[in-house]
């Protein structure tokens, strides 16, 4: 994960970990949001793996009807 801090910070893009609990996850949105609106510019969020838990979409008609 280093590279990707190198490689952020000498494209100058603000970054930060995403935190993997609640608050803290909703306090970094706001932070990146409120970048890109006044900034007009990029901002990277990097997510841990397994900071999700696995999902799977639910079946829609659309997908019986095809398979």
């Amino acid at each position: 994960m280093k590279d990707i801090f190198f490689s952020l910070a000498a494209l100058g893009i603000p970054f930060q970990i995403l935190p993997d609990y609640h608050d803290g996850a909703g306090q970094a949105l706001e932070t990146a949001k409120r970048y890109m609106e006044t900034a007009k510019g990029p901002y990277a969020l990097l997510v841990k793996r397994q900071t999700f838990l696995p999902y799977s979409l639910p079946k829609t008609n659309r997908d019986i009807e095809a398979g």
